[in-house]
């Protein structure tokens, strides 16, 4: 996520799980009161609004085609599908640099 928001901020990358926030329709009105818990993580204030659950997989169908962002991309389609990766990147690093150190390396 990009913009400062970090709406799962408990979320883990290693676990093999998506972390989705489903958002019931709210008004542009109830966009502006709540946009600042969502953008902080702070959504199970909101249990009315937004549910969250891990999964593996998620698909999404809609009647008709529509616009559809996947980080920052921009696809139209009537049906999409999300899950986890069954491939992994492998990472080649030097034998005397560990595994611990890895985050802190700048690219």
């Amino acid at each position: 996520y990009g913009g400062g928001f970090n709406p799962v901020p408990d979320a883990d990358p290693t676990d093999g799980k998506l972390d989705v926030l489903v958002i019931e329709k709210v008004s542009r009105l109830q966009v502006a009161k709540v946009i600042g818990k969502y953008k902080s993580g702070c959504y199970r204030e909101l249990p009315r609004l937004i549910r969250h659950f891990r999964t593996e997989q998620v698909k999404i169908t809609c009647r008709e085609n529509t616009p559809v962002n996947l980080d920052g991309e921009l696809r139209i389609a009537k049906e999409i599908d999300f899950s986890v990766a069954k491939e992994k990147l492998r990472f080649f690093y030097p034998r005397e640099l560990h595994i611990e150190n890895l985050e802190k390396i700048t690219l």
